[in-house]
Parts: structure tokens; C-alpha cells; sequence
């Protein structure tokens, strides 16, 4: 006659359950995932609504245009936005100038060229003003768009007129042994949860709308969800992620850690007119 099996502890009986509990899970999360992301399939690219084209070495540049007389502006936005960021402001400034918005490579509906360093968007730039024959404008950069008109001015000092950093962001993503910051969040980049994230948040009104508002660095007044529509719509594009994971790797400028101090630390080496501004007034 066999002896009886010993039984065994509660703790491991409870640890294996949850182990298994988990992986169970994670699993069909997963196959959730893969699901959701194979039916919610979008379009590679959408047709701007507005505005015009030109192109730049090769690529399709979109951009929006105010005013008819007086010293060329051209503005560029940041991380995750367009043209459409600069409507208000851009009707403001076309009263005295002429005002160009431009979308970066990977960004708005600018053409997806694979090309989305920080060089590549300096070299995306400066190719724009000369395809437009623009004298000596001033450069706007907000954000991440600062880290890039800075580059302009830096690389190419004669064609531009002078430079303005909005909220500038001007440090490396890497850190002192070349290894991208962020790392562990890295990690996740193309993984099936993050594509099912991103296409919710996107494709959400309400979610993506709770999302700019608290990113803005000022009261994000005139909100509406139909402004929230026209932001989020760029990004809904099948071909719209990848230029996140090129932006890793851009490397700008070390310097202090509020957002002007990094852009006058672009500042100091570009010998231009240069202002920084930053908050809500």
C-alpha cells in the first residue's frame, strides 16, 4: 500500500495559483491585444484637410500659410503635434508677417520618408526655406521644435534671420555611456499592448482630450472636442509610429534642466537674436 502524498503548504499552494493566475492573464491580454490590433488596422496615411505642399529633397512637406506682407515666420511644433498647434498664434502674427507652419518628417501629414533624426528634421527645415525662397525668416521652435530651429541656426547661421524658443526642449536622450534614457520604457515600444494603447487614446475624443489637456503648459483654453478631433487625426495613421522610436536616439545639447535653460544652451552657440519664453504668460 502507497503512503499517502504529503500535502502540501498553503503558501506554495497560494504562490501557484497566483503564478498561475497571472500568466493566464497576461496571456489573454495578449491574444486581446493581437485581436484588437489586427481589426483596427488604419489607414497608412490621410489627406490633409488644408493647406499645401512643397518638396524638400526628395520628401513631401506639408504646410499652412498666413499673411501676404512683412518679415517671413516660420513656426515648428513639437513632439506629437502639427500645424494645426499654431492656428490662434499664427493668425495673431500674419496681422505684421507672413507665417509658415510646417509639419517635421513622420509628423501631421508630412510625407513618412524614414528619415526622423534631429538631423534629419534640421536638414527637413532648412531645405524648407530655401525651397521657398524665404529671407532670412525667424524660426519658432516649441518643444521638441526648439531643439530643431536651434539646429537650423546653428548649421545654417546665414539663412537664418533669428530664432524664438516656446517651452524649448533642448536635452540628449542619451546618457553619459550612450545609452538611450528611458530605457526600461523603451521596452515596450512595439509590443502589441502599446499599439492597442495608442490606438485607443487616438481614436477616443474624450481620452485623447484628457491627455493634451494635461500636457499643456498653459490653460488649454477652447478646447473643444472637435479642435481634439482635428489634433488626434495626424495620428491615427497606420505609418505614424515609427518616428517615436527614431526621437530616442536624436541627441541635441547638455545643459540645465528646466526647458529654456536647455535652449539657451543652444542659444549660447547659435550667435543669433534669440528669445525663450515659458508658462502661461
Amino acid at each position: 500500500m502507497r503512503p499517502a502524498r504529503r500535502r502540501r503548504p498553503w503558501w506554495w499552494r497560494a504562490t501557484r495559483a497566483l503564478v498561475g493566475s497571472v500568466v493566464g492573464f497576461v496571456v489573454l491580454v495578449t491574444l486581446a491585444s493581437v485581436v484588437f490590433n489586427a481589426v483596427s488596422r488604419p489607414a497608412s496615411t490621410l489627406a490633409a484637410p488644408s493647406g499645401a505642399d512643397v518638396t524638400v529633397d526628395g520628401t513631401r512637406v506639408h504646410y499652412q500659410r498666413w499673411g501676404s506682407q512683412g518679415t517671413p515666420i516660420v513656426l515648428v511644433h513639437g513632439f506629437a503635434e502639427s500645424t494645426l498647434v499654431w492656428g490662434p498664434a499664427a493668425e495673431v502674427l500674419a496681422r505684421d508677417h507672413v507665417v509658415y507652419a510646417v509639419d517635421l518628417a513622420g509628423y501631421g501629414y508630412t510625407e513618412y520618408s524614414g528619415h526622423y533624426t534631429l538631423d534629419d528634421q534640421v536638414a527637413l527645415v532648412d531645405g524648407f526655406v530655401r525651397a521657398m525662397g524665404l529671407d532670412h525668416p525667424i524660426l519658432v521652435g516649441h518643444s521638441m521644435g526648439a531643439a530643431v530651429v536651434g539646429g537650423v541656426a546653428l548649421r545654417h547661421p546665414s539663412d537664418v534671420g533669428g530664432i524664438v524658443f516656446v517651452d524649448g526642449d533642448g536635452l540628449p536622450f542619451a546618457d553619459g555611456n550612450g545609452r538611450p534614457r528611458g530605457r526600461p520604457a523603451a521596452g515596450i515600444i512595439g509590443t502589441p499592448y502599446l499599439v492597442s494603447a495608442y490606438r485607443l487614446v487616438t481614436r477616443s475624443t474624450w481620452l485623447g482630450g484628457r491627455l493634451i489637456e494635461s500636457q499643456c503648459g498653459s490653460p488649454c483654453r477652447g478646447l473643444t472636442p472637435g479642435l481634439v478631433d482635428q489634433w488626434l487625426r495626424p495620428l491615427r495613421q497606420g505609418r505614424r509610429r515609427p518616428p517615436y522610436r527614431a526621437w530616442r536616439r536624436a541627441e541635441c545639447c547638455t545643459s540645465p534642466r528646466s526647458s529654456c535653460g536647455r535652449s539657451r544652451c543652444l542659444a549660447a552657440s547659435c550667435g543669433e537674436p534669440t528669445t525663450c519664453t515659458r508658462g502661461a504668460r
